[in-house]
């Protein structure tokens, strides 16, 4: 209802949205994949009939919930579905037999993957449009000079209805051990993707850890450095999710440090929804997209993944854990792929350049130069100052040339922690003011079109 999202129905938008989805090759290396053997064993174990029989999270009643609590008005997918106003009323009456038949041909088939291959491209596909991408003042995107052709659009992706209901079920069956994973698997990294509440867990941390700033020498200061990987649910290799997922390198990774066959770590409750990954990422699929003419197109898609499903988020989240060991000087903290370290600035800076360089390398991401950002907390820094420093600790340290070419971004009272404010205080009150002035116009503003003439 308060939000002033702009369709992007301009002529170019299909370019666009084509540049913002590059292919991937789907001959995957299957070598360490689970059998089929090994996953009907699987399903035999506890874990599986904790979920399956036990407590049977996908039971009608629970199907029945999640499409009845479903926000009103969201999104048709491409079957023209719509969660609450269409299948909630399908549950309306008291017909078992119908509704076992909906949770057994619906639902349970995403989770097991038990689809024909001939289908797959289009149960894992969806509906796509574009949005008029705001910069951070709220005005649309300049896209000239250097920007990339797609930097004004952002490409939302609706997948079926039937798609979103299971993996919401699954996310809310795994969350709590994905959660004790992300937060736990390494000692100085804190990743939040995918948990309640998880980005002002991540922005209130950040805040605390940057108020120790006072105990650095101002030759090497305490900083946040901010990273974020540019259209980075779209463009990740989907060969080391497999393998993150499957618990073995394919390949090597990392200059050699994770070898052929090395197990690899992994949040062990997601292998009972081996199937689920496999049947939405396994092959190529494919995206409708409704030009301003009114054509539909059909845009293929073998990279990377769906950013509105659950289950995809927390794929994302488990695969992009960053190499932080090598860095323990560091405190790093993520929201998926937006990504902070504090630390000393010579020390952060290191860290940064050595993400970038693994990030491309194993998952062929690039990080967004425009996102790319040096906070200062330090107040006796000016934007001046903390340029300076910037440049000199860059200069000093050969390694960071990549960064260097990169153009950091420098501020000294004002951050964002994936849209949350951090920073000085006077700042964070004229942020949340402007935005709550925001929110009024706009409420005040349907309120009146609601209105009868």
């Amino acid at each position: 209802m308060c939000s002033d999202s702009t369709p992007s129905l301009g002529p170019h938008t299909l370019a666009k949205l084509q540049a913002k989805n590059p292919q991937g090759s789907v001959d995957f290396d299957k070598t360490f994949w689970p059998s089929a053997a090994h996953m009907d064993a699987l399903r035999h174990e506890d874990d599986w009939r904790r979920v399956a029989e036990e407590h049977f999270l996908f039971s009608v009643d629970n199907i029945c919930k999640y499409f009845a609590r479903s926000p009103p008005l969201s999104a048709q997918d491409a079957d023209g579905w719509r969660p609450r106003e269409h299948v909630a009323f399908l549950f309306s009456e008291d017909d078992e037999e119908f509704h076992n038949l909906i949770q057994k041909h619906m639902v349970m088939l995403f989770i097991l993957g038990d689809f024909f291959l001939g289908h797959s491209e289009e149960v894992a596909g969806g509906k796509y449009f574009a949005l008029v991408k705001p910069n951070a003042d709220g005005a649309p995107f300049p896209n000239a000079g250097a920007a990339f052709v797609d930097a004004d659009v952002r490409g939302i992706v609706i997948g079926s209805t039937w798609r979103r209901c299971s993996a919401s079920l699954a996310v809310d069956e795994s969350s709590l051990a994905v959660a004790d994973y992300l937060l736990s698997q390494y000692d100085n990294f804190l990743q939040f993707a995918g948990q309640k509440d998880g980005t002002t867990r991540c922005a209130q941390i950040v805040q605390l850890s940057l108020a120790n700033h006072v105990d650095h020498d101002v030759s090497d200061p305490l900083v946040a450095v901010q990273l974020d990987a540019s259209n980075a649910f779209c463009s990740v290799s989907r060969q080391p999710q497999f393998d993150v997922l499957a618990g073995k390198a394919s390949r090597s990774y990392d200059d050699g440090r994770v070898q052929l066959g090395d197990e690899l770590p992994r949040p062990r409750t997601l292998d009972k929804y081996w199937g689920y990954f496999w049947s939405m990422q396994g092959n190529a699929y494919t995206m409708r997209f409704s030009d301003n003419q009114g054509v539909t197109h059909h845009l293929p898609c073998s990279k990377g993944g769906q950013q509105g499903d659950g289950l995809e988020t927390i794929r994302f989240a488990v695969t992009v854990h960053p190499s932080c060991e090598r860095h323990l000087e560091c405190k790093v903290l993520g929201i998926c792929d937006d990504i902070l370290i504090l630390a000393r600035l010579s020390k952060a800076l290191s860290c940064a350049a050595d993400m970038k360089k693994i990030l491309k390398a194993a998952l062929d991401m690039d990080l967004n130069v425009p996102k790319f950002n040096v906070f200062f907390p330090d107040a006796s820094f000016s934007l001046d100052t903390a340029r300076s420093a910037l440049d000199r600790a860059v200069r000093a340290d050969a390694a960071l040339a990549d960064l260097a070419a990169m153009g950091a971004g420098v501020s000294t009272d004002d951050m964002r922690v994936a849209g949350v404010p951090v920073g000085v205080d006077a700042w964070v009150k004229t942020f949340v003011a402007k935005k709550a002035r925001s929110v009024i116009t706009v409420v005040a503003s349907s309120v009146q079109d609601l209105m009868p003439n």
